[in-house]
């Protein structure tokens, strides 16, 4: 466990900080000495060498893994840990260590008796781990390669996609409002008088109940995309696996309607309540006239103060629309609340977008909705849009499996606590910081014969032996880079991928050398709207977060040479950043920017 300061004894900042066990002080304040992004700070740096004596127990009974072991003994506890897990559990482990392998293993042994969901980033992943799980499994235990209805799955799983299409474009989900209704559902399929050989998207899952209804046994892989949708009261997993990804499982964005799909709901307001639409529609219009008069192509309005530096300080919608957030909730919250407890297929059939009733109880509630301008000469669009997060069952247990996940972010995510387990194993290799900045937007307005003079200089750095070497860079140059690498050093056999694409992926274990062109940055505005659905009290904390995505990102992608597996890789970066508390201190910096260059003794 950990306990949460209400001052840092630090920096002073208030509920900042919390302590763990073992004396750890951990703060959230970027500028303070326990910053948690860089470790934090023992008590005996904090509180001072005569804390213990008044404190002789303190941090006796500490669970706490040491800060790094060694690889051989990483396995073997990560491996017991999760053959030991029962309740909801989380795993931060350096990647590489084996932590899929060990999660597969265990899911494997718990199908024999129970159904068990598994969660990769994409069906790629699921393909190579297929034939594994089935080989672990006793004879008889099926195991499930599960695709969604628009998974773009080999064989056909819906027979129905006109109307799926068009429930998931009114906002409603189809296991709803067309499945129920549908010759090819299960429950009316085995009627006599409906021919027709069943449902083939809830043929996949009739493998689990071939020991019958009450013995139903198995293992289900599916994406973390996908994992929200199957998990439901309808479908009793005992345990769920999500390996990496968790966020993007959990929080999406909603699909953006116009105003057009927001009008559809007015007729079913009281004449009073129909005002604040039309004045949250007057607010819209307003901020597209304003964004085009002030000469950008991009507007918002948040409907609670933003947390994204674009748009903090700025009037919110309800400002500009001369109503106050509460005097809208009470006109809206009784009508609202009727309609979205109504009959899904009765709204469905009056034409009413639930995306847009969503929207409005989002807006007067206390979840992050806004108003977005796009203007051009040509072109004006509004949509109105808002950020969404799933719920998860109780009763599935869940076993998260991430490198660079936190307590506080679980909690975030997914309303629970977590048993939560961190191992982390110091790789060996050189290290290059080559630090100028190399964003996204930079990197993709350079011509190619910049590319070539920057990608020039990270070569420079390669060691003479190296044979084989993968770039890591933004997708919009990485065809084009690649092209440079295989022309200036065509004895290397060079491998790629772009940020935000590789999780999980085991396809480059065999390379000698990692070169990153440019550093991960999400995009602002997308960053903080997620940022803000988690902390959404806590501006401070969302920056951070921010911050740890990039960082965390750049980490797991080099990491995909799995140098704790392969000790003496090469590892150069150019960007504007290194994380020195995730990827360990340079041994090389080049500072292009002032044209030096630093050696960091030999550790």
């Amino acid at each position: 466990g950990f306990f949460i300061l209400s001052i840092c004894p630090v920096c002073g900042r208030r509920k900042k900080a919390y302590l763990l066990p073992n004396g750890l002080l951990r703060c959230f304040r970027s500028s303070c000495a326990a910053f948690r992004g860089n470790g934090g700070l023992p008590a005996s740096e904090w509180a001072g060498p005569d804390f213990f004596d008044y404190h002789e127990d303190f941090g006796a009974n500490d669970t706490q893994e040491p800060e790094f072991i060694d690889l051989v003994e990483a396995e073997c506890l990560l491996y017991e840990r999760i053959r030991n897990a029962t309740g909801d559990a989380a795993f931060v482990v350096t990647p590489g260590c084996g932590k899929t392998r060990s999660a597969v293993a265990k899911a494997t042994e718990e199908a024999g008796s129970r159904i068990v969901v598994y969660a990769f980033p994409n069906h790629r992943l699921i393909d190579e781990w297929m034939e594994t799980a089935k080989s672990w499994t006793k004879d008889g235990v099926p195991v499930i390669h599960f695709y969604g209805r628009r998974d773009n799955p080999p064989v056909i799983t819906c027979y129905h996609m006109d109307k799926v299409d068009e429930a998931i474009k009114l906002g409603y989900f189809p296991g709803k409002t067309v499945c129920p209704f549908c010759n090819d559902h299960p429950h009316r399929a085995k009627r006599r008088s409906y021919k027709s050989e069943g449902c083939p998207y809830y043929h996949q899952l009739d493998p689990l109940a071939v020991g019958g209804r009450k013995r139903r046994r198995g293992l289900v892989f599916c994406t973390t995309h996908q994992l929200p949708y199957l998990l439901s009261e309808d479908f009793p997993a005992n345990r769920a696996y999500i390996d990496e990804q968790a966020l993007s499982a959990m929080v999406q964005p909603a699909r953006a309607i116009g105003f057009d799909e927001l009008q559809t709901v007015v007729p079913f307001f009281s004449k009073e309540a129909q005002t604040v639409i039309l004045r949250l529609r007057w607010a819209a219009e307003t901020l597209q006239k304003e964004t085009l008069q002030q000469g950008k192509k991009i507007g918002r309005l948040y409907t609670r103060q933003p947390g994204g530096t674009q748009w903090q300080g700025k009037p919110d919608l309800w400002a500009i629309a001369g109503i106050s957030k509460e005097r809208a909730r009470l006109l809206l919250a009784e009508q609202l609340k009727f309609l979205l407890e109504s009959s899904q297929m009765a709204l469905m059939y009056e034409g009413i977008n639930m995306t847009a009733l969503q929207w409005l109880a989002v807006a007067v509630g206390e979840g992050i909705a806004w108003v977005h301008a796009n203007v051009t000469k040509s072109t004006k669009h509004l949509s109105f849009m808002r950020m969404f997060k799933h719920h998860l069952p109780e009763r599935t247990k869940l076993t998260v499996l991430d490198a660079t996940s936190s307590r506080e972010e679980l909690w975030a995510i997914f309303g629970r606590e977590f048993h939560l387990t961190e191992i982390h194993v110091r790789w060996m290799g050189r290290r290059v910081w080559v630090r100028q900045s190399m964003g996204k937007l930079k990197t993709s307005r350079m011509l190619e014969k910049d590319i070539k003079r920057h990608l020039s200089r990270l070569v420079e750095q390669l060691p003479p032996e190296v044979s084989r070497a993968l770039l890591i860079t933004h997708m919009p140059i990485e065809e084009k880079a690649i092209e440079i690498l295989k022309a200036l050093r065509p004895d290397i056999v060079w491998d790629s991928t772009h940020y935000f694409a590789s999780r999980g992926l085991n396809a480059f274990q065999s390379v000698q050398a990692v070169l990153c062109f440019g550093t991960p940055v999400l995009s602002p505005g997308a960053a903080f709207d997620l940022a803000a659905t988690l902390f959404p009290d806590d501006f401070q904390q969302q920056v951070q977060w921010v911050q740890h995505q990039n960082e965390s990102e750049l980490y797991q992608c080099a990491h995909r040479a799995r140098f704790v597996r392969n000790p003496g890789r090469t590892l150069i970066v150019m960007g504007h950043y290194w994380p020195e508390h995730l990827l360990g201190k340079p041994d090389l910096v080049v500072d292009k920017r002032q044209n030096q260059h630093s050696e960091n003794p030999k550790r």
